[in-house]
């Protein structure tokens, strides 16, 4: 199966298991606690978002997410590390592994980062749904993003990655 769609496909079956509402992290961290991770919420250094860390001993992973990001930004981080976290364990079968995701990259952008972006942005904003909206706001990025909860930019980059690959139900 390719990447993305594996990733939609997890995110999926995760969003039919649990409530994800479109505001806070509390639903998300629910989902982390019971996929195994711990999530710690602290100012982290200048320009990274968040980061997931587990060493083979570890009981748990712990993600940390930056308490000085907006709320919107946190509520996608946050997704985004779940996704490293279900790659790591459902697809991978990882027992260590550390990811640090900066706000600018610098290029340094592989196909973990794609498969926990994709995740993330399926688990926030379901694809049908996420397209529907759009097109009744007439691509109104800021009401949709108000709407899912989530940054402009994460509504520009699905929209894009859409665009892309749409998803199958689309196609038919």
């Amino acid at each position: 199966m390719l990447i993305y769609k594996r990733a939609r496909q997890e995110a999926k079956d995760i969003r039919k298991a649990y409530n994800v509402g479109s505001k806070g992290l509390g639903d998300l961290t629910t989902i982390a606690e019971v996929l195994g991770a711990r999530v710690v919420v602290l100012p982290l250094r200048d320009g990274v978002s968040g980061m997931i860390d587990k060493a083979p001993d570890d009981e748990q992973a712990v993600i940390y997410i930056n308490s000085e990001d907006i709320a919107a930004r946190q509520r996608f981080t946050l997704a985004h590390e779940i996704g490293h976290l279900v790659e790591r364990q459902r697809v991978s079968g990882d027992d260590s592994y550390t990811f640090k995701d900066f706000r600018n990259p610098n290029g340094k952008y592989g196909l973990h980062e794609f498969f926990a972006d994709e995740f993330a942005g399926e688990l926030l904003m379901p694809d049908l749904e996420f397209m529907t909206d759009l097109i009744d706001n007439d691509f109104n990025y800021y009401a949709t993003a108000a709407r899912f909860g989530v940054t402009v930019a994460a509504v520009e980059k699905r929209s894009e990655r859409l665009r892309d690959q749409p998803p199958v139900e689309a196609n038919v």
